[in-house]
C-alpha cells in the first residue's frame, strides 16, 4: 500500500520563530510611539505529521532548531531536532521520520532520539512536496523536478522524464501504489506507473494549470477518489487514478484551495480566506466547518488517528477538532510571539484607522491603534497596495499571489467584509475623484463611475509598461510606470500624456505623489522630491542640500508636506524649500502616511507609528521657528467655549496677517490682513460655530511669526 505525505500515528508540528519587537510602549526620537499593531503571532509554517493508522496520537513541535513531543496535545517535552533548520515540514511513513529543512532532508527512526542527513544524490535542496509508496520516497523541488529514493533517503537520483515543468507542489501515490501523481506549478498534473521512471500529462478536464496538493480517499482501488487543489478553479476529482478530472466545488465559497486530510469517508480541503469544508461524498457537496477557527485562511490540514483533525493557519496558529471539524480549539504551544507587520497604505475615517498591510490584509483600529482587528472578510489576496473611498464606499487595491493576480475590493460596512469588483493579473494601484474610481493593473489603467461594477479602459496615450504607483488629484493624475516613467492626465483618463521632463530616468522609482494646491510633489527612490506647477509638463527639483533622499512616502496635510524615508520623517512648510527631520530613528520603510483625528500616523516596516500633529509642529523648526521680533501675543480666556480675545503688542507697523487654522494646518478664520500699527491691539475670535479641539493662531509680520496655541471646551 502507498502513503501520501503525513499518514502517521505520531504527529508532528513544525514552527519558526524570528526575531521580534516586544510590547506596545516603543518609542523612537523620544515622541514616537509604536502603536499595538498590525501584529500576528508568529509561529510559523507549522507542519502536523502522524505515524501509523490507528491508536492514539503523539504530538510535536518544533519553534526554530528545537523539537517539543506531547502525547496528548497538551503537555509538552523536548526531543532532539536535526541539525539544520529551519524545518519546512515533515513527513513520515509507518517507522521513519523525515525533516524537510533548508539544508537538505533529515531522517529519525528511533523516535527523534537520532537524525542522520538524507540527501545524498539531492541537487536540488528545494523539496516542497514529499510522498512515500511502498518502498521508494520521492520528493519535489523548486526547479528541480522530481527524486526518488529506494533507500529511505541514503541515495537520490532524478526522476523527470516526461515532465517539462520542473517546479513540483504536490505528490501523492494513487491506485493503492499503483500510480504516482505529480502536481505541478504551470504544467497541471503528471502521472507515473513505473515508479517516476516516465511521466505523462494527466490533465484531461483540468482547467487550472497550478495544482497545490493531492488528497486520496476509499477503501480500495474501485472505490478510490484522488482529490487535486488548485489556487485558482477550486478543487478537481478523479476516479481513475487521474486519467480524467472533474470539477467538484459545490457548496465551496472560495476557488484558492492549498491542502486536503482525509478521515474515513469525511475529506477536509483547506481554503484561503473561507476555512475549512468538509465532504462525505467525495466532492459531490462541500459544506463549511469552522466554528472556533480565529483565521480562515488555512495553509494545511492534518488528519491523526481516531478523530483527531489538525488545521494549521496562514500564520501558524494550530487548532483542533475532534469532531469532524464541527469545533475547533486552538493548541497552546506556549511558544507563541508577535511580530509587527510592514504596513504599505494607510487611510483614516473618522474613528475609523485602516492599515494595510504587505502579506496579511487590512487592520482596522477605532482607538488610534491602540488596539487592532483582523478585517479581510472576503478579501483573497492579502497584499495590500492603497484604499481609496467613494462617499461611504472603501476600496482596496492588493497584490496577486503565485497563481493569480490582484484585484479591487469593495466594503460598504466600514470593513466588516468585502466583495471583489475587478480582477486582474498583477499588483492593482487604485484611487479615486468623486464617482470616479481608477485602477492601474499590470500595463493598464481602468476607470469605473458605478462602484466597481463595470470597467472601461483608460488607456489611451499610454506606454504599455506595467503600472506600480497611481495618484488623484481633481481630474489630474499621475502614474509611474516600470521604465516608462511618469505619465499625466489632466481630463479623468481620458488622455495620457508623457510627465517625465526633468525627472530621473525612468527606471528610478517614484513611489508616491501628493499636492499642495495646483503644486504637485513627487518623491524618488534616490534623487529626492520634486515638484510641478504644471501639471506634471515640467518638474523642478527642490534645492539640492535641503531634500531628503531615498523617499518612500509624501503627503500633504494642509500646507504641510510630509516625507517619509529609510528611518526617519521630514517635515516642510514652504513646499519643499526647507525640510526639518521631524522624526529621526524610526523603522526603515516608512511607506505610507495619513493623520487621523489629533494624530499623525506613519506605516512603517514595524508597524504603525503615532505622534500628536501639535507636538509635531510646536517641537518643529519649520513650524514654529526660535524667533526674536517685537511682537508678543496672549489669549483670555483660554481654554474657552466661544469667545476669545487674542491681544498683540506690536513695537512697529508692518504688513500682519492673523489667521486662525486647525491643527492640519487649514484656515478656519482670519482676524486681520492689512497694515499693523505699533502698540496693542486685540482682535476677538468667535468660536461657537466650529467643533472642540486644539487650534493654532498665527501672527505674521515682516517676516516673523508668533503662535498662540488655542484650545475649545464646551
Amino acid at each position: 500500500m502507498g502513503f501520501v505525505i503525513m499518514r502517521y500515528q505520531k504527529l508532528f508540528l513544525v514552527a519558526f520563530v524570528v526575531p521580534l519587537f516586544f510590547g506596545a510602549a516603543c518609542k523612537a526620537d523620544g515622541q514616537w510611539v509604536r502603536t499595538n499593531g498590525p501584529a500576528i503571532n508568529v509561529h510559523t509554517n507549522r507542519t502536523v505529521a502522524v505515524l501509523g493508522e490507528s491508536g492514539s496520537d503523539d504530538v510535536a513541535v518544533t519553534t526554530n532548531d528545537s523539537l517539543f513531543i506531547s502525547h496528548d496535545g497538551l503537555t509538552w517535552s523536548k526531543a532532539t531536532a536535526p541539525s539544520s533548520s529551519p524545518i519546512r515540514f515533515l513527513a513520515t511513513d509507518i517507522t521513519n521520520l523525515f525533516a524537510i529543512t533548508s539544508g537538505g532532508i533529515f531522517l529519525t527512526t528511533d523516535d527523534c532520539a537520532s537524525w542522520t542527513e538524507a540527501s545524498n544524490g539531492l541537487t536540488n535542496l528545494d523539496v516542497r512536496a514529499f510522498a512515500v509508496n511502498g518502498g521508494n520516497v520521492f520528493a519535489g523541488t523548486i526547479n528541480g523536478g522530481v527524486f526518488i529514493s529506494t533507500n529511505n533517503g541514503t541515495s537520490w537520483t532524478q526522476a523527470n522524464s516526461g515532465i517539462p515543468n520542473s517546479t513540483i507542489q504536490a505528490l501523492a501515490a494513487v491506485g493503492f501504489g499503483s500510480t504516482m501523481l505529480a502536481g505541478t506549478q504551470y504544467g497541471g498534473v503528471f502521472s507515473s506507473t513505473n515508479n517516476g521512471t516516465t511521466w505523462n500529462a494527466a490533465n484531461t478536464g483540468l482547467t487550472s494549470v497550478g495544482v497545490n496538493a493531492f488528497g486520496v480517499n476509499g477503501s480500495n482501488a474501485l472505490d478510490e477518489v484522488a482529490f487535486a487543489a488548485t489556487a485558482d478553479k477550486g478543487v478537481f476529482v478523479s476516479t481513475d487514478q487521474g486519467a480524467n478530472w472533474s470539477p467538484a466545488n459545490n457548496g465551496l465559497s472560495s476557488n484558492a484551495v492549498f491542502a486536503f486530510a482525509t478521515n474515513g469517508s469525511n475529506t477536509f480541503a483547506a481554503t484561503q480566506h473561507a476555512g475549512v469544508f468538509l465532504t462525505t461524498n467525495n466532492g459531490n457537496a462541500w459544506s463549511a466547518v469552522n466554528t472556533g477557527l480565529s483565521n480562515t485562511n488555512i495553509s494545511g490540514l492534518f488528519a491523526a488517528g481516531g478523530n483527531y483533525l489538525f488545521a494549521v493557519t496562514s500564520d501558524g496558529g494550530v487548532l483542533l477538532s475532534t469532531n469532524n471539524g464541527s469545533n475547533w480549539t486552538p493548541v497552546d504551544l506556549g511558544h507563541d510571539v508577535s511580530t509587527y507587520l510592514t504596513v504599505p497604505a494607510l487611510f483614516a475615517s473618522g474613528n475609523n484607522l485602516f492599515a494595510g498591510t504587505s502579506t496579511n490584509g487590512v487592520f482596522l483600529s477605532t482607538d488610534n491603534g491602540n488596539s487592532w482587528t483582523a478585517a479581510n472578510k472576503g478579501i483573497e489576496y492579502t497584499g495590500i497596495t492603497s484604499f481609496a473611498t467613494i462617499g461611504a464606499n472603501l476600496f482596496v487595491g492588493t497584490n496577486g499571489n503565485q497563481a493569480a493576480g490582484g484585484g479591487v475590493y469593495l466594503s460598504t460596512d466600514e470593513g466588516d467584509s468585502w466583495k471583489e469588483v475587478y480582477a486582474g493579473y498583477s499588483a492593482a494601484y487604485i484611487g479615486a475623484n468623486g464617482t470616479n474610481l481608477f485602477v492601474g493593473i499590470d500595463s493598464s489603467v481602468f476607470l469605473s463611475t458605478n462602484n466597481g461594477t463595470n470597467w472601461t479602459p483608460a488607456n489611451t496615450g499610454l506606454p504599455g509598461a506595467n503600472v506600480y504607483t497611481l495618484a488623484i488629484n481633481g481630474p489630474n493624475l499621475f502614474i509611474w510606470t516600470y521604465y516608462g516613467g511618469v505619465y499625466g492626465t489632466t481630463n479623468n483618463g481620458t488622455q495620457w500624456a508623457p510627465a517625465q521632463t526633468d525627472l530621473p530616468d525612468e527606471s528610478n522609482r517614484i513611489g508616491s505623489f501628493t499636492w499642495i494646491g495646483s503644486t504637485a510633489f513627487a518623491g524618488t527612490g534616490s534623487n529626492g522630491v520634486y515638484s510641478s506647477t504644471n501639471n506634471g509638463a515640467s518638474w523642478l527639483p527642490v534645492p539640492q542640500g535641503s531634500t531628503p533622499y531615498g523617499i518612500q512616502s509624501l503627503k500633504a496635510i494642509g500646507m504641510h508636506l510630509f516625507a517619509g524615508t529609510q528611518g526617519a520623517l521630514y517635515l516642510s512648510d514652504n513646499s519643499g524649500t526647507t525640510w526639518t527631520q521631524v522624526g529621526a530613528g524610526l523603522p526603515n520603510a516608512i511607506s505610507s502616511i495619513d493623520s487621523g483625528g489629533a494624530n499623525l500616523f506613519l506605516g512603517t516596516s514595524d508597524g504603525v507609528w503615532r505622534r500628536p500633529l501639535s507636538e509635531i509642529f510646536a517641537s518643529s523648526a519649520v513650524a514654529d521657528r526660535p524667533i526674536t521680533l517685537s511682537v508678543a501675543a496672549q489669549a483670555y480666556p483660554n481654554p474657552f467655549p466661544e469667545k476669545t480675545s487674542i491681544n498683540i503688542s506690536s513695537a512697529e507697523s508692518g504688513e500682519a496677517d492673523i489667521t486662525i487654522v486647525n491643527l492640519l494646518g487649514a484656515p478656519v478664520a482670519q482676524l486681520f490682513d492689512g497694515e499693523l500699527q505699533p502698540g496693542p491691539h486685540s482682535f476677538t475670535w468667535d468660536a461657537s460655530g466650529v467643533a472642540p479641539g486644539n487650534y493654532w493662531c498665527i501672527a505674521r509680520m515682516g517676516g516673523r511669526t508668533e503662535r498662540i496655541a488655542l484650545s475649545v471646551e464646551r
